[in-house]
């Protein structure tokens, strides 16, 4: 299961949003993050995806995910695990 060998409890509130992420997958095809038209297809055959901050929030992951991925190729930059502050 995703992140459990991080000890990240999969049962989590929102991992549905993660799991929706990742269906969809975290890019386009063009390594950029994903289209509303993507992410619009994926909720309209998927019942886990309803409300409107649910597909922002989806798309913000896949921005983040883009952006890490972009920025991760300089061998010297922190990794996001290895970073203080709010968020890791």
């Amino acid at each position: 299961m995703l992140g459990s060998a991080k000890g990240i409890n999969p049962e989590m509130a929102g991992s549905y949003l993660m799991q929706a992420l990742w269906d969809v997958g975290p890019c386009s095809h063009d390594g950029g993050p994903i289209s509303w038209q993507e992410l619009a297809a994926y909720a309209s055959v998927s019942e886990s995806l309803s409300e409107p901050w649910e597909l922002r929030a989806v798309m913000r992951m896949s921005k983040a995910y883009v952006t890490e991925k972009q920025t991760g190729k300089n061998p010297l930059r922190i990794p996001p695990v290895d970073r203080g502050g709010d968020d890791g």
